[in-house]
């Protein structure tokens, strides 16, 4: 096997070149991405507790209505939008849809009915 050849001084500086203006590349992409990222994760966190309180409602909605329809032979209840007229939890529904954001009773609603 032959002997290795001399690398020339001009490519190893080129090579080191690159790598160090990729290093700092990146920590200049990662430093403008990271509060990006971190607000989004906020955001995700605020619309998880949001749709967690939803489902939270829909279901007691449901266990209420099951258990008043099951004991007094009511109607079906997957059936939301007779359950809900006919266990007349209506109040119930305000009650709890003035705690959400304006946005949010729109989606409970149409869950609903």
């Amino acid at each position: 096997m032959a002997p290795p050849v001399a690398v020339s001084p001009l490519i190893k500086t080129a090579r080191y070149s690159a790598l160090i203006a990729g290093i700092i590349y990146g920590k200049r992409r990662y430093d403008n991405l990271k509060p990006i990222a971190a607000e989004e994760r906020r955001v995700e966190e605020a619309e998880k507790k949001v749709r967690d309180e939803q489902e939270r409602i829909a279901k007691e909605l449901r266990e209420a209505c099951s258990s008043s329809s099951s004991s007094s032979g009511g109607p079906d209840p997957s059936n939301t939008t007779t359950v809900l007229w006919t266990c007349s939890l209506l109040p119930c529904i305000k009650q709890h849809l003035s705690s959400l954001p304006i946005i949010n009773k729109t989606f409970i609603f149409s869950y609903i009915i």
